[in-house]
C-alpha cells in the first residue's frame, strides 16, 4: 500500500500543481509539489498543515459561485463515492490569497481518493491544472471554448434549481453521471455534501416494490426514439430512511441519430397530497353511505336565514325526495315551512357569522309538503390557513324518536288523568262500605244486619267494578308503543 511519502514522491515532479490531503477535520495539507508551491508563491513549511481553505483564498467566480464552497463540495464527492471527481472548468485566481487585482484564469480541478486495504479513503490527491495561458491549437481552443460555456451553463443549471422547489436533476448518460439540483437535496435531505451521483445511486434509492417498475419505463422512454417526455409515480426514500411519494417528469435529449445522451426531469414530493387525498376518499365514502342527510353550504347566508347549498348526498335525496337540481345552488330555506322553528334556525344564522358550530331540532319539510323532525348539527369547514371556506350540515331524520317520546308522555299524561279519576270512583264505594261495617259494629244486637248486609254487599259490588275498570284502562297502556 502507497503512504504519503511514496504518494508524495511520486508528485513532486509532476508539472501538474497538485496536493496531498488528509480526510480528518478539513482536508489538512500534507504534502504537495513544486509546481503548485510555484503556482501559489509560498514556501513549503507555510502550507504543510494548514488546511486547503485557508491556503486557497475564496472568491466569486463566474456565475456567483463561492469557489471554497465548490472545492469542499468536490472533496466530500471523493469521500462520499470513493471515485475521482472533476470541477469543471472554474474561472478562479489561486496565486495570492487576499489580493484583489491578481489575473483571474481558468483552472481545473480533479480529486483522486487513495484508498487502504480496506477500501477507505485515507487521503485525496487533488490536481489544480491552469488551462487559461496554455499553447492551444485551433481544436483545443475550441474545446476551451466549450468548457467555459458548460461552466456557464453549469451555473445557469445551478440557479435555475435555487429558485424552484422542485428537486431537479440532470442524467448525464455518456458519462453515467447524475447531477442533483438544490432542490433535490432540500427535499430528500441529503444535505449540500452530495450533489453529483451515479445512476445506480439514484435507482438504489427507488422503493424495492417500485424499482423494477420504473427502471422499465424509464428504459422503454429511453429507447424509443419517439419518445421525447418520460414521468412516473413512486416511492422514494429520504436520508431519514422514510419513504415520500413523488411524480418525477424529464425530457430526453437525443442526438441526430436518436439516441439518447441526455435526461433532465423534476421530481415532486407529493407524500401530503396523497394523504390527503386518502383522507378525502375515506371521507367520501363515510358522506356517501351514511343514512343521514349530508349538506355542504358556502358561507354566503342568502334569503335571510338560508345559505347558499353546494352537496347534497344521496341520503339527502331519500329523506326529503327532493332531486340534486332542486337545490343545489339554492337556500337552505327549501327544508322550512309555517310549522319550522325559526328561533331555532336563528341559532344557525349566529353561529355561521361567529364561525361556530351549532346543534338545533326542529321540524324541517320534504318536496311533497310533509314534515318531518330532524336534528342538524352544522360545523365550519377551512382551509390550510384556518379561512373559513364552507359549512357541513348533518340533518337526521328522528321523526320516530320524537314520536316515541310523545306517545309517551301522551301515555303518562292518560295515566295520571286515570289514577286522578279512578281514586275518587274508588273513594265512593269504599266509604259506604266504610260507614255500613261500622253501624253493624255498633248494632250490639244485630237487629240492623238484614237491613245493613244488602247495602253493603252492593258497595262491594260498586267497589269491584271500579276496580275492573281501572285494570282494563291499564291493560290498554300496556300494548307496546309505535
Amino acid at each position: 500500500m502507497l503512504t504519503f511519502k511514496d504518494i508524495i514522491c511520486f508528485l513532486k515532479k509532476n508539472p501538474i500543481p497538485a496536493l496531498v490531503l488528509t480526510v480528518e477535520g478539513c482536508f489538512g495539507i500534507a504534502g504537495l509539489n513544486d509546481a503548485f508551491l510555484k503556482e501559489i508563491r509560498k514556501v513549503e513549511s507555510e502550507l504543510i498543515g494548514k488546511s486547503i481553505f485557508d491556503v486557497i483564498p475564496d472568491q466569486e467566480m463566474d456565475g456567483g459561485q463561492s469557489l471554497l464552497q465548490s472545492i469542499r463540495t468536490l472533496l466530500h464527492q471523493v469521500v462520499e463515492t470513493l471515485r475521482e471527481q472533476e470541477l469543471s472548468v472554474l474561472k478562479s485566481n489561486i496565486n495570492e490569497r487576499g489580493n484583489c487585482n491578481a489575473a483571474s484564469e481558468y483552472w481545473k480541478y480533479c480529486a483522486c481518493p487513495i484508498l487502504n486495504d480496506k477500501g477507505e479513503v485515507t487521503c485525496i490527491v487533488l490536481y489544480m491544472e491552469n488551462i487559461s495561458g496554455r499553447n492551444c491549437n485551433c481544436s483545443e481552443t475550441r474545446n476551451l471554448e466549450v468548457e467555459k460555456e458548460l461552466v456557464k451553463s453549469n451555473e445557469r443549471f445551478k440557479l435555475a434549481t435555487r429558485a424552484s422547489s422542485d428537486a431537479i436533476w440532470d442524467y448525464d448518460r455518456i458519462n453515467n453521471i447524475v447531477y442533483l439540483g438544490e432542490g433535490f437535496l432540500n427535499m430528500f435531505g441529503y444535505g449540500q455534501i452530495i450533489s453529483k451521483v451515479n445512476r445506480d445511486w439514484m435507482t438504489n434509492n427507488i422503493h424495492p416494490d417500485d424499482v423494477e417498475r420504473v427502471v422499465k419505463t424509464i428504459l422503454e422512454a429511453l429507447f424509443n426514439p419517439q419518445t421525447e417526455l418520460w414521468n412516473d409515480e413512486y416511492r422514494y426514500r429520504k436520508a431519514c430512511g422514510e419513504y415520500a411519494i413523488v411524480t418525477n417528469s424529464a425530457v430526453i435529449v437525443r442526438n441526430e441519430n436518436g439516441e439518447p445522451y441526455r435526461m433532465i426531469g423534476a421530481m415532486k414530493d407529493i407524500t401530503l397530497r396523497k394523504e390527503e387525498e386518502h383522507h378525502l376518499k375515506l371521507l367520501e365514502s363515510v358522506v356517501t353511505n351514511t343514512k343521514d342527510a349530508v349538506i355542504i353550504t358556502s358561507t354566503e347566508i342568502i334569503e335571510e336565514t338560508g345559505a347558499k347549498i353546494v352537496y347534497i348526498n344521496k341520503a339527502f335525496l331519500e329523506i326529503t325526495g327532493f332531486a340534486p337540481e332542486d337545490v343545489l345552488g339554492k337556500s337552505t330555506k327549501i327544508l322550512t315551512g309555517p310549522e319550522t322553528n325559526f328561533d331555532e334556525i336563528a341559532k344557525i344564522k349566529t353561529a355561521m357569522r361567529k364561525g361556530e358550530s351549532c346543534n338545533i331540532k326542529s321540524l324541517f319539510y320534504k318536496k311533497n309538503g310533509e314534515t318531518y323532525w330532524g336534528s342538524l348539527a352544522i360545523a365550519p369547514v377551512t382551509d390550510s390557513s384556518g379561512e373559513i371556506k364552507n359549512y357541513i350540515a348533518i340533518n337526521r331524520d328522528i321523526t320516530d324518536i320524537i314520536n316515541y317520546i310523545k306517545e309517551i308522555e301522551d301515555q303518562n299524561k292518560r295515566l295520571r288523568e286515570i289514577s286522578w279519576t279512578q281514586s275518587h270512583l274508588v273513594r265512593g264505594p269504599l266509604s259506604r262500605i266504610l260507614g255500613l261495617v261500622n253501624l253493624m259494629a255498633s248494632d250490639k244486637e244485630q237487629t240492623a244486619n238484614e237491613e245493613l248486609l244488602p247495602l253493603l254487599q252492593k258497595s262491594a259490588i260498586d267497589l269491584d267494578d271500579v276496580i275492573k275498570e281501572i285494570i282494563r284502562k291499564t291493560q290498554e297502556f300496556n300494548k307496546p308503543l309505535n
